[in-house]
């Protein structure tokens, strides 16, 4: 099967980062648990300002995106696999 040309994720997507959840380490009733899902489950917002293609230790070629998350100033780079566009409203 060839592999797939079209690019999932591009310069300028609006994307949120894929958390992984945690709460099912914490019982219901912790007396925080509503303030502590709340944070699990809060994912952010960005868009993609760059794309690198950096070798990891055993020489393979992995995609990063540079993101530029709503409410901050700098950039950050996160593995393409852990983001997910949003659609467009």
């Amino acid at each position: 099967m060839p592999r797939q040309t079209e690019e999932r994720l591009v310069v300028g997507d609006r994307v949120s980062e894929q958390k992984v959840s945690y709460d099912h380490c914490i019982s219901p009733t912790h007396p925080d648990y509503g303030k502590l899902c709340t944070i699990i489950r809060n994912n952010r917002k960005g868009v993609i300002q760059e794309i690198k293609i950096i070798k990891n230790k055993r020489g393979s070629k992995c995609k990063y995106a540079m993101v530029l998350w709503d409410g901050y100033q700098s950039l950050s780079q996160h593995a393409m696999n852990r983001l997910h566009k949003l659609e467009a409203n």
